[in-house]
C-alpha cells in the first residue's frame, strides 16, 4: 500500500458503554428526519464511577508461549471467537494463525497462491456472524472461511487491470451472508483546475451475496485533495479521510471534516447519525516541521546536505492547516462507536492519520443510539482491533515497529 492510498482501512472491533439516565438529556439534542435518528452531542455523560480505562500493562501477549513458531511480522487483523480461540492475520506469508485462550499457537490455514483459499496479496481480516472469518485480498476479492479454516466461498468485484481502466473498484467491508460494501472510483472523469482543492468522490454501494447492487449508500466524500497535473486527486497531507467500521449486520462511514458519523443498515440505508461539538485543531509551523522531522527519520536514508534540501522540499509541500475531526472509528456487535482523535504526529507513520497512532490515541465512545458516553486513552503505539465488556485486545508495536498482539484489562478507574 502506497503512502497516500486512496483509501485506508480500519478495524474490527466490540465496544462497551453505557446509555445516559434523565440528567443527562441536556447534553444531547435529538431529532428525527425521515426516519433517521439524529444525535447532536455537547457533553460526556459517563459519571466517574462509569468512566473507563485500560491496565497499565498488558493482561495477555499473544504468540510468546512457543518459541518454535513465528511470530507475526505484519498483522492484518486480530479477534477473538465465541470459543475464546484467538485469529491473527498475517500479511507477508498470507495466513491466519490461531491460538488459544492463554495465546499458545495452534494452527494456521490459507497461503500464498491462486488457489481457492489463497492470497496473492494479503489484506484484513474480520469475523463475521457464526464465527466466519473474512479475508481482503487481491482484486477486491472477499474469501470466507469457517473457524475451523475450511474455505466457504471467493467474491470479486475488481477485475485484473490490464491497460488503462476508466474505473477502480475496492471491497470495504464484509457483511454477512456474503454481502459485502465496495467503493469504485472513476480514474476517466475531470475532478477540477490543476492545483484546486477538491473533496475526492467514489460510488459506495453494497453487493449483495447474490451479486445484486443496492446502488446506497452512492456518492461520498473520500479525501481531501489538491488536483494534480495528471488532472486526478493527489491527497493532501494530513487531510481529512473517510473512515468505516462494520460488525457484519451494519456498517458505519464518516468524512472528518465535521464531526458527524452515519450509521448504515446492511441494505445501505442511514438510521442513525452521531454528530458532537468540536473545533477544529489548526496545524502550526511548529506541528510541521515535527511531522516533516518524524517523517525523514522514519523514511529518508539521506545525511548532510541531502537531507538538508529534502527536508525543506516537503517543509514547502502543501498540507492542511486544521486536523479533521477523527482519524478512525470502530463498531461492536451491538453498535457502539469507538472514535479516535487525530494527532499531527500520527500522519508520520506511512502519511496519512488513518495510520497507527505514534503517542498515546483519545477514543470517544458513543453508545449504540448515538449518546457520547465518555473517552478513553490507549497506549503509544496500540491499534485495537477487538473490544468486549472487559478487554481490548489489538496490535501493539515496538520501537522497532515489529507488532505483537496484546490484550489489556479495561474496566472502572
Amino acid at each position: 500500500m502506497t503512502t497516500r492510498s486512496y483509501f485506508r482501512a480500519v478495524l474490527l472491533v466490540t465496544a462497551f458503554g453505557c446509555v445516559a439516565g434523565a440528567r443527562d438529556l441536556s447534553a444531547q439534542a435529538v431529532r428525527d428526519s425521515a426516519g433517521i435518528r439524529i444525535v447532536m452531542n455537547t457533553k460526556s455523560t459517563w459519571t466517574p464511577a462509569q468512566q473507563l480505562q485500560l491496565s497499565a500493562k498488558p493482561t495477555l501477549v499473544v504468540g510468546t508461549q512457543d518459541s518454535d513458531t513465528p511470530r507475526p511480522k505484519s498483522i492484518r487483523g486480530a479477534f477473538y471467537l465465541s470459543d475464546g480461540r484467538i485469529v491473527v492475520g498475517e500479511r507477508l506469508s498470507a495466513e491466519l494463525r490461531v491460538y488459544d485462550a492463554s495465546g499458545k499457537y495452534l494452527t494456521t490455514f490459507g497461503r500464498k497462491g491462486e488457489a481457492p483459499g489463497e492470497f496473492r496479496e494479503f489484506g484484513k481480516t474480520v469475523r463475521l456472524a457464526g464465527d466466519t472469518i473474512a479475508v481482503f485480498h487481491e482484486d477486491a476479492s472477499i474469501s470466507r472461511f469457517t473457524s475451523s479454516g475450511k474455505f466457504i466461498t471467493r467474491t470479486r468485484d475488481q477485475s485484473p487491470l490490464v491497460g488503462l481502466p476508466t474505473s477502480f473498484t475496492d471491497a470495504l467491508v464484509a457483511l454477512n451472508g456474503g454481502a459485502r460494501v465496495t467503493m469504485t472510483e472513476r480514474i476517466d472523469r475531470p475532478v477540477g483546475a490543476i492545483g484546486s482543492r477538491i473533496d475526492a468522490t467514489g460510488t459506495v454501494e453494497v453487493v449483495r451475496g447474490d451479486g445484486v447492487s443496492t446502488k446506497k449508500p452512492g456518492e461520498l466524500a473520500l479525501m481531501q485533495a489538491t488536483v494534480g497535473k495528471s488532472g486526478r486527486p493527489r491527497q493532501l497531507w494530513l487531510a481529512a479521510e473517510a473512515v468505516y467500521a462494520d460488525n457484519g449486520s451494519q456498517f458505519v462511514f464518516g468524512y472528518g471534516t465535521s464531526y458527524s458519523l452515519t450509521k448504515y443498515s446492511a441494505e445501505g440505508v442511514p438510521t442513525l447519525i452521531v454528530r458532537r461539538e468540536w473545533t477544529p485543531a489548526p496545524v502550526s509551523s511548529k506541528d510541521w516541521e515535527e511531522w516533516t522531522d518524524e517523517w525523514l527519520k522514519r523514511w529518508s536514508k539521506k545525511t548532510g546536505a541531502a537531507l538538508a534540501a529534502e527536508r525543506q522540499d516537503l517543509l514547502d509541500d502543501d498540507y492542511q492547516d486544521a486536523l479533521p475531526a477523527f482519524s478512525a472509528v470502530v463498531l461492536d456487535n451491538t453498535g457502539k462507536l469507538w472514535v479516535r482523535a487525530p494527532k499531527t504526529i500520527d500522519g508520520a507513520v506511512a502519511g496519512s492519520l488513518n495510520d497507527y497512532p505514534i503517542g498515546p490515541s483519545t477514543w470517544s465512545v458513543f453508545s449504540d443510539t448515538g449518546i457520547w458516553l465518555g473517552d478513553v486513552v490507549m497506549p503509544s503505539k496500540f491499534e485495537p482491533t477487538d473490544i468486549g465488556k472487559d478487554y481490548v485486545l489489538g496490535i501493539a508495536r515496538d520501537d522497532d515497529v515489529t507488532p505483537t498482539v496484546v490484550r489489556y484489562k479495561l474496566g472502572p478507574k
